[in-house]
């Protein structure tokens, strides 16, 4: 194999790796848990929660279906967004996972997921309202 070749399949690598660590971040932060929590559960440091978040170690098979345990989440989750055929949603980085970590989609999220407590009535029709919000006329469309 050309130089060339193993330096590109080292970058897609690395941007898998962060993408991986993006994603788990998000998890983390969307659960409300610590890294020093969630390094607790798994019997590692914070700062190795650390490097897996920010792409710098990478989470073995094993490791990362426990952490998908630990958060409540289908170990596909950490995959989302990454295409089958190349790794140019991981290459750009940051994301879905980058936009959902952000203060007010965070409180957003919590609160959504509190409603889960609530009857099955109730969360229709919580649910009703917000796609109705959504859809309205009088908001700004997003631009993709």
């Amino acid at each position: 194999m050309s130089d060339s070749v193993i330096r590109r399949q080292n970058a897609e690598v690395s941007a898998l790796d962060n993408h991986i660590g993006e994603r788990l971040r998000a998890a983390r932060l969307l659960r409300g848990v610590t890294q020093q929590t969630l390094g607790e559960s798994q019997e590692l440091s914070f700062q190795q929660i650390q490097k897996y978040e920010r792409g710098a170690n990478r989470i073995g098979g094993g490791r990362l279906v426990m952490l998908a345990r630990y958060l409540d989440l289908p170990i596909s989750f950490f995959f989302e967004g990454i295409d089958d055929d190349s790794t140019e949603a991981a290459k750009k980085g940051g994301g879905d996972a980058a936009e959902a970590v952000k203060p007010m989609n965070l409180g957003a999220w919590r609160a959504f997921n509190a409603v889960n407590t609530f009857p099955p009535k109730v969360k229709s029709s919580l649910v009703a309202l917000i796609k109705a919000v959504a859809e309205s006329p009088d908001q700004p469309q997003q631009e993709d």
